[in-house]
């Protein structure tokens, strides 16, 4: 059960984290912070749902 609430927090999380990164609002310096806010949201989650899925150890 546990690990089935671990998958649907790093999918909601990546999904958060892409769009922080296709986030657009015309400042460069915002959108700059987005990208760096979504990098480092996403980069985490993924590794985790890549290790619950079992690709990666």
């Amino acid at each position: 059960m546990s690990l089935y609430f671990l998958l649907i927090l790093s999918i909601v999380f990546c999904a958060i984290g892409l769009k922080f990164l296709t986030f657009k609002t015309g400042n460069h310096e915002n959108d700059f912070i987005f990208k760096i806010m979504g990098l480092v949201i996403l980069i985490p989650f993924f590794l985790v749902l890549l290790d619950i899925l079992g690709i990666i150890k």
